[in-house]
């Protein structure tokens, strides 16, 4: 069954559909105390199922493993962090994605209203950000960042839901207007990774649509946004051909390195901030190393990054074509940012692993309470 922009509402709400469209709106639950605050709610709502059905079923497999890994090995690295005392905000940080897994076993059509969720937010951050008071926080050095406050997660958002609504076996006009709309978003953002996926996207979307109008239609927008946006680039061309950003990565990635092989299990919740001053071979100071696969080996180590890498190369043999371009989108551009600190990023990833039915079958119910 796709997943897609739906106006229809004559099925039943699921709470943890409205709870994964509504997140994004909360600054991605980046910070701490955000997820806290959600990881009550999710704990509430597994409570309240328990309750009402009397009875808990747990299903098992790579996407539970690996999100309570990552917990775990949190609380691990308490004997060894470079800062013990911020261990626990790395737990609290990433306890909401095993719940999440586990309030979501009812496998409903979890990414529905994400897609809605996509325009509202680009809408609103094109009406919020001439308000004065609102502006720093929709605007971010002259690009648009919806409310993450960080232009690239706004972008690989509105990329998902792009492909959500176009990736499915038939589009209907709703869709060619969130269409824009996300498109419009995504080249405001001025997130290159993200335009350069979107382009892919886009030569992917006109070979694999089928109706061959769509697909002259398709080819043609597609020449004119990429001479829009060619000419809008051409206007930032100096920051364009500034490669600080890029170079600057790759030292980053460089300089840790080495750190990850002295550091097999990881250096706790921002140690590699804490003790980049130790290693670095250039003048830099982030919080992050904007690489979600070397940010997970050094905060936690090699056995949680193996096992993202595995569930990932697993359910993306399994999806349908749908979610192999959710996850293609998703991983490369993890491989270029932070995005797993945005904790609602990393829920729209797992909710749609938890999506397909040839991922479902690989999990069985393992306990059972009344």
């Amino acid at each position: 069954m796709d997943i897609s922009a739906k106006l229809s509402f004559n099925k039943p709400v699921a709470p943890l559909q409205i709870l994964v469209a509504v997140l994004p709106f909360l600054t991605g639950v980046f910070y701490e105390w955000q997820s806290a605050l959600v990881a009550v709610v999710l704990l509430a709502m597994i409570i309240i199922d328990i309750v009402r059905n009397k009875r808990f079923e747990v299903d098992y497999g790579l996407p539970l493993f690996f999100t309570a890994a990552i917990v775990v090995f949190h609380i691990l690295t308490a004997f060894w962090a470079v800062d013990k005392g911020l261990v626990w905000m790395g737990v609290i940080k990433f306890l909401p994605l095993p719940l999440f897994v586990l309030a979501a076993t009812k496998k409903e059509d979890l990414l529905r209203f994400v897609p809605h969720s996509g325009v509202l937010m680009t809408l609103l951050s094109f009406a919020l950000c001439w308000i004065e008071g609102l502006k720093g926080h929709i605007i971010v050095s002259g690009r648009i960042a919806g409310f993450f406050e960080y232009p690239n997660a706004f972008a690989i958002f509105l990329l998902v839901c792009l492909i959500l609504v176009l990736f499915k076996e038939k589009i209907t006009v709703v869709d060619w207007v969130f269409a824009a709309i996300y498109v419009a978003g995504i080249a405001l953002s001025g997130s290159r990774t993200v335009l350069v996926l979107s382009a892919v996207t886009a030569i992917v979307f006109i070979i694999w649509v089928k109706d061959k109008k769509i697909k002259i239609i398709s080819l043609i927008a597609f020449v004119l946004a990429a001479a829009a946006a060619g000419v809008y680039l051409f206007t930032r061309l100096d920051s364009i051909m500034n490669g600080s950003t890029f170079y600057g990565r790759l030292l980053y990635y460089m300089d840790a390195l080495p750190v990850i092989l002295k550091h097999p299990f990881g250096m706790g919740y921002y140690g590699y901030y804490y003790s980049q001053g130790s290693f670095q071979t250039g003048v830099y100071s982030v919080v992050h190393i904007h690489n979600d696969l070397l940010q997970i080996l050094l905060d936690i180590g090699w056995i949680p990054a193996l096992l993202g890498i595995v569930m990932t190369v697993r359910a993306f043999i399994k999806a349908e074509f749908q979610s192999r371009m959710i996850i293609l989108m998703m991983v490369l551009h993890m491989l270029f940012d932070f995005d797993m600190q945005f904790i609602s990023l990393g829920r729209l990833l797992s909710g749609n692993l938890l999506q397909r039915p040839m991922i479902i079958r690989l999990i069985k119910p393992c306990c059972r309470l009344g």
